[in-house]
């Protein structure tokens, strides 16, 4: 969620990334954001939105952001849906965020 604003907590959360992608050589990074999320609730006072197309919208700002940062590093987004069946309610399969 850092990342997702503007200010300090961002660079300092860039900084880290940053520093991580260069150290290790990492040519990859996979962003995964699930519904149901209790944090983007608190954050968001409440269940009063569309979690999904929030989580979603901000998969793709943070994608955008760490590709512009980080040139050559392949970016992917993975969002995980919250289902209920027959036998109560779980995570589904994760889906790809174009």
């Amino acid at each position: 969620m850092a990342l997702t604003r503007p200010g300090m907590e961002r660079r300092v959360a860039l900084d880290y990334i940053r520093g991580l992608v260069e150290s290790n050589d990492i040519r990859r990074i996979v962003l995964v954001s699930h519904q149901d999320c209790g944090a983007y609730e608190r954050s968001l006072g409440g269940l009063g939105f569309d979690q999904r197309e929030i989580l979603e919208r901000d998969l793709r700002r943070v994608r955008t952001l760490l590709e512009n940062e980080l040139p050559g590093v392949e970016v992917g987004c993975w969002f995980v849906p919250w289902q209920e069946n027959g036998n109560g309610a779980a995570f589904g399969e994760p889906e790809r965020v174009d």
